[in-house]
């Protein structure tokens, strides 16, 4: 392997193949950190080599080094798989060759934080090779391995590799997309420029970099020279349909999710991506039944023991069931919601977001304790660590009685809260205490949670514990309780701090400081915080609250586009289409979003469906070619 300043995951990587390999060759292009000192404990085989921005020659190094039969490369933040290590290593002790070959291996790749199952996806990669004496890598980036006799020929191995090296926090700290894309750019002339591999790696590193246009351009050129063949075609059909999406080229999407459905007509990674498509253009009923297809999929794959994916394990049953959640819930089907919630933390348990959401769902309609019971069947608390999660979710959602309950478990396991939880703990349960106040620390505290303390004990210096802008925090503390103590306030405060106040207000309401928090709301709420606030009540499914303010918002004519969407959704779930029309009308002239064309195609008569559309497709050219619209 090659390593730079890789101390953190070292470790990981060289213990998981303490019992595979019999040899470990470590080249360190310049680590300055103690990566040298860890891989000295595993080998004595470390050398240096400088770095001359070419991943191929620093792979070579370590293969000149290499004594045994076999080679097997890694990165420092990979790990393989614990098991049949016995039965890889007698494999290719028995494996007879007389030409350069190897096995490709799966790749398990975590995106995101690192623990969202949803951003793993699969890759293969040619890792394990015989060590012949011609063998050789090539290309300064994306490296490929060749010999005197050509390609080497390479056969699937099912042995896993875990990489970690393109979570959010990894790439940020190591810059990696501006190191690759400093090689490629380089590289991007000539007959490069047409190759369709590489346009597809450029396209990848343009995507982490955030610069979608130009990975659009090399996508689709990329895509004019692959065939489905390629190792990388179905990636690039995945990566091209997602960035088509997000710029609105929804036709140009469908274009290349159905070929995919075509190719792969028993993995749901493109089915799952049509009923994405379709959700995003408000087709609820005909994503929904799409999702479903894909669970099905899935379900009938693991009883044959067969693979549901080819890129994205999650897009067999996460994805499908957290979807059909969202769309359960703004249909207002609650109790399919919290079904589908349940499904999604089954085969997700580290989505908290979606645990927030059930916890909050059920508590508007079962006492706490059976709420407790049914959380507690998912999260046992016979695991410790789960009754400290518990209690941060209930901190976050405002439960006295969750809180209470799992508060003193934490405190029976000896668990250090940290500020935010004490915070918001004392807050909620009514604790406070000058030692609260006095252990307070600089940036410790969200913004809204700070403001919101300072305004509860009317105690101006708490504002200076926000991790924000403690200039603003503290001026808004400070008109708010003028407002509160009824003394003229200043009503610029709210210039570019409504979303920090609308956060605000939101945590007063869900701590049940109602008092205060409806003086705020009637003193010192703008038309956007009122809008804001209506729309948070609505989307969390507290739906009286959210239609009494959308009732004082229409008839003072300060409803905005997405109250007014929302008006018309309700109507829609009530079964009053004629009432819904006037609304989603009315937002669609005020903005227009994308979805409401969905929920025209669906509910709608055909005569009004065929005159929205008109007005619909000026807004959106881009949909004009999608078939089922």
């Amino acid at each position: 392997m090659i390593v730079k300043n890789e101390e953190k995951v070292l470790e990981r990587c060289l213990l998981s193949v303490k019992t595979l390999v019999d040899e470990i060759i470590i080249v360190d292009t310049g680590s300055i950190d103690q990566t040298k000192a860890i891989a000295a404990r595993h080998t004595d085989k470390v050398y240096d080599f400088s770095w001359m921005n070419d991943f191929s020659a620093a792979r070579n190094e370590s293969i000149r080094h290499a004594s045994g039969r076999w080679i097997l490369i890694l990165d420092a933040d990979e790990y393989v798989q614990p098991a049949d290590h016995d039965k890889l290593r007698k494999f290719l002790l028995e494996y007879k060759s007389d030409r350069p070959c190897g096995f490709v291996l799966n790749i398990m790749n975590f995106g995101g934080s690192g623990n969202d199952e949803s951003n793993v996806t699969e890759s293969t990669g040619a890792r394990l090779f015989l060590n012949a004496q011609s063998i050789r890598y090539i290309e300064p980036i994306h490296e490929q391995l060749t010999s005197d006799f050509g390609t080497p020929l390479f056969t699937p191995y099912p042995f896993l590799i875990f990489h970690t090296g393109y979570t959010v926090q990894v790439v940020q700290e190591k810059n990696k997309s501006e190191r690759n894309l400093s090689i490629l750019e380089k590289m991007n002339a000539g007959e490069k420029r047409n190759n369709p591999y590489f346009c597809f790696v450029l396209g990848n590193e343009y995507t982490s970099a955030g610069r979608e246009d130009e990975a659009l351009d090399v996508y689709r050129r990329s895509l004019e020279r692959s065939s489905p063949s390629d190792t990388w075609y179905f990636y690039l059909l995945e990566r091209l349909a997602v960035l088509e999406m997000k710029k609105g080229n929804y036709s140009k999407a469908h274009v290349n999710i159905r070929n995919g459905i075509k190719l792969l007509p028993e993995r749901t990674d493109f089915l799952c991506m049509e009923g994405i498509l379709l959700e995003a253009l408000g087709l609820w009923n005909a994503a929904e039944n799409v999702f479903h297809q894909c669970i099905q999929i899935a379900v009938e794959a693991e009883k044959k023991g067969s693979p549901y994916w080819i890129i994205k394990p999650s897009y067999g049953k996460i994805v499908p069931h957290q979807s059909i959640a969202e769309i359960k819930r703004r249909k207002g089907d609650i109790t399919g919601a919290i079904h589908h919630w349940v499904k999604t933390l089954q085969h997700q348990p580290k989505n908290y977001a979606v645990l927030q959401l059930l916890m909050e769902a059920l508590l508007q309609s079962e006492p706490y304790d059976q709420v407790a019971d049914i959380i507690e069947q998912l999260y046992p608390i016979d695991q410790p660590m789960n009754k400290v999660l518990l209690h941060k979710i209930a901190l976050k959602i405002g439960s006295i009685e969750l809180v209470s309950k799992y508060a003193s478990d934490v405190l029976e396991l000896g668990v250090q809260l940290d500020k935010a939880d004490i915070v918001q703990q004392n807050l909620l349960l009514r604790n406070w205490s000058t030692s609260t106040t006095s252990s307070l620390r600089p940036n410790s505290l969200e913004d809204s949670l700070a403001i919101a303390a300072a305004i509860v004990h009317q105690e101006i210096s708490i504002a200076d514990t926000a991790t924000g802008d403690t200039t603003a925090c503290t001026a808004l503390v400070q008109e708010a309780l003028l407002a509160i103590n009824n003394k003229t306030w200043n009503n610029e405060v709210l210039t570019n701090q409504e979303d920090r106040f609308t956060q605000t207000l939101q945590l007063l309401w869900r701590y049940g400081y109602t008092e205060i928090y409806l003086s705020l709301m009637q003193i010192m709420a703008s038309e956007t915080v009122l809008n804001n606030m209506a729309d948070w009540f609505y989307t969390r499914g507290f739906h009286e609250q959210a239609l009494d303010l959308y009732s004082v918002l229409l008839e003072n004519n300060l409803l905005h586009a997405k109250g007014l969407k929302n008006v018309g959704v309700w109507y829609i779930n009530c079964g009053n289409m004629e009432e819904a029309l006037p609304f989603l009308e009315a937002s669609f002239k005020k903005e227009a979003f994308v979805d409401i064309i969905g929920l025209y195609k669906e509910h709608a008569s055909p005569e009004a469906y065929r005159r929205f559309k008109s007005s619909y497709i000026e807004q959106f050219p881009n949909t004009s070619q999608c078939i089922f619209l």
